[in-house]
């Protein structure tokens, strides 16, 4: 079987869709090395992110050029290499196809994470709703089969985009494999003193961005008893958003307790998570929820946002509240970070709930989607 791979997410994207894109790459190069690969991107020579595979594998990597030109061909010009290469399946990883494919009998594949630009489109310019709108339509309106990363992807694309039913099937991701590595206490140690935390504290994960709805984290953590004992830390990239957060911390006068880091090493993620009493998740909507992934294969308790793709992941294991009720999630911190039997209790349940995400699993399962396609 050959199969070609939309690879530009995977050199150049350092988490996120990148993390998926080599999740689905290197996992089929590792677990099925007989099939022959062809990743193509744009600039190649210039990949920020390196992945690697056994030498003996079919695996060839195609420049599509540099700067515009690179990403004309990317969008438009696919179809050439599709019959060069006598490309069997072709999987686009990031919600978008190439289009002018009319003529190729190569059997397209399209990942959708999130249709986040419909359900809150006031996060996003009407020129970026406009584009992704048409772009993932198209995209699902071309594929032989349409990949939801989650049951809620898939609702959203028959409900908002009126894609059939029939031709999406839902396929999860992993994490980072570094989720999957044990973590010592010598190393929670010497990273809490790298980020400035030297007491217990509770986590979350993620962007500083209004979705993730930290401001609510925020309200709760002051409203609740565990400021008095406990630290809150934020470790997520910076977004004018942050401006609030700073505004309510010092309002609140919580400067000594609330820590943010925006600016950590990936590889320091285990180990930050490993140190939390818990993690906080209640973002408004996701397509899947990585972090509650993360936290769940660390072997640390959750709480996140009650419905949506939020449960699909945490199953059991994790507790939930609404997203914006401030005075529940406040609760149910204080009885998180006080009930150890609880804690242990989800930790257990964790442990079942995440073995439906792990990788060999998904990606035998996808090996099978492509083969049934043929």
């Amino acid at each position: 079987m050959r199969i070609g791979f939309d690879a530009k997410r995977a050199f150049f994207n350092q988490t996120g869709l990148g993390n998926y894109s080599r999740f689905i790459i290197q996992g089929c190069i590792a677990r099925y090395p007989n099939e022959e690969y062809t990743l193509f991107s744009p600039q190649t020579t210039k990949k920020g992110k390196s992945m690697s595979w056994p030498s003996s594998t079919q695996v060839d990597v195609v420049d599509l050029g540099n700067g515009f030109q690179g990403s004309l061909n990317r969008v438009f010009g696919m179809g050439r290499y599709m019959r060069r290469h006598s490309l069997d399946i072709y999987h686009g990883l990031s919600n978008e196809l190439p289009v002018g494919l009319s003529t190729v009998s190569t059997k397209l594949v399209v990942s959708v994470h999130d249709l986040l630009f419909m359900r809150y489109p006031s996060f996003y310019p009407w020129v970026d709703r406009s584009i992704y709108k048409a772009k993932t339509k198209l995209s699902c309106k071309r594929a032989d089969l349409v990949l939801a990363i989650s049951e809620q992807t898939k609702r959203d694309l028959v409900e908002l985009l009126h894609i059939p039913e029939n031709k999406i099937r839902v396929h999860y991701q992993t994490c980072h494999p570094q989720f999957l590595q044990p973590v010592s206490e010598e190393q929670i140690h010497t990273t809490k003193l790298k980020y400035g935390i030297s007491k217990s504290y509770v986590l979350q994960v993620g962007t500083l961005e209004n979705r993730k709805n930290a401001l609510t984290t925020l309200k709760a953590f002051s409203q609740s008893s565990l400021s008095q004992d406990i630290d809150l830390v934020f470790l997520g990239n910076k977004t004018t958003y942050c401006e609030q957060l700073y505004s309510f911390v010092k309002e609140k006068k919580l400067g000594k307790t609330v820590h943010f880091i925006h600016r950590a090493n990936f590889a320091d993620f285990p180990a930050l998570y490993s140190g939390a009493l818990f993690t906080v998740y209640p973002s408004l909507f996701e397509g899947f929820g990585i972090p509650v992934l993360e936290s769940l294969m660390m072997g640390i308790p959750v709480i996140t946002s009650k419905g949506g793709c939020f449960q699909e992941v945490g199953g059991a294991a994790a507790v939930y509240v609404g997203s914006t009720n401030t005075e529940e999630l406040a609760i149910k911190m204080e009885e998180l970070a006080n009930n150890t039997s609880l804690r242990a209790s989800l930790v257990e349940k964790g442990k079942k709930q995440v073995e439906k995400f792990k990788e060999a699993p998904l990606i035998q399962e996808l090996h099978g989607i492509y083969t049934s396609l043929l």
